[in-house]
């Protein structure tokens, strides 16, 4: 799964899905196995709907980074901690929220002091049709996965087998390219049944960057509320002035 801009600005949620991709780059021919296993853990992931996804990433200088989530196809249910940092975000149909503690809201979400501190405990809410919220329900949602998990069409891919545990399982390694910098990925699948990715690895070594994405409760229902109306505040209330 691609470096995943949860740590940047509200603004800047849509790159979430896009992360780095090999832009202008030469169709790759790979092999029938290769381009039919994409196919089918794109297909795969879309048909189940939901998935609960633990990502660990560690930057040189910056620390442990912890992302807990389930993200289904209309909603999400998110949480950011990086030492005393902290934030939720939740994604409903109708709108998305997300609260924090100061140190999170400014270093995960961009917001200045002054929109932190007012703020404060609440919940800051982008009603859907906002151009915030698209965004946020656009590349948090389970239509962006396939592409933030799987090789573009310009990516050479090599395929193996290993065994975990005494379990089979298929394992794609690509290098992906983006003016200069290159980001590897080896996404792990299950040899048999539906191709619902295991794990993906993350490798960034210029940025001294590495991250490991778990993924489980493939398919599994859950429901992701508001907050209640008390606790919410306007994200134009919070950073206008």
């Amino acid at each position: 799964m691609r470096p995943n801009p949860w740590t940047v600005s509200p603004i800047a949620f849509a790159a979430l899905a896009v992360g780095l991709s090999a832009c202008g780059a030469p169709p790759v021919h790979n092999s029938p196995a290769e381009t039919a296993l994409v196919k089918q853990i794109r297909s795969a992931v879309l048909t189940k709907g939901s998935v609960h996804i633990e990502i660990h990433r560690l930057q040189k200088g910056k620390g442990v980074e912890i992302l807990s989530g389930d993200i289904g196809e209309k909603s999400a249910d998110e949480f950011i901690v990086q030492g005393a940092n902290r934030v939720a975000i939740r994604v409903t149909p109708f709108a998305s929220y997300f609260s924090g503690n100061a140190g999170g809201l400014e270093s995960f979400l961009g917001l200045s002091k002054k929109a932190a501190k007012r703020a404060g405990k609440r919940w800051v809410e982008n009603k859907a049709g906002t151009s915030l919220y698209k965004d946020l329900f656009q590349a948090d949602t389970m239509s962006s996965l396939p592409d933030s998990l799987l090789p573009a069409k310009s990516d050479s891919v090599k395929l193996t087998t290993k065994l975990t545990a005494g379990e089979k399982e298929k394992v794609l390694t690509w290098t992906e390219n983006d003016n200069g910098t290159k980001v590897s990925e080896i996404l792990t699948v299950p040899a048999s049944g539906p191709p619902l990715p295991h794990s993906e690895v993350t490798d960034v070594k210029s940025a001294h960057l590495s991250q490991t994405s778990v993924f489980s409760a493939w398919g599994e229902r859950f429901h992701v509320v508001a907050p209640p109306a008390p606790q919410v505040v306007s994200y134009s209330k919070v950073t206008s002035g």
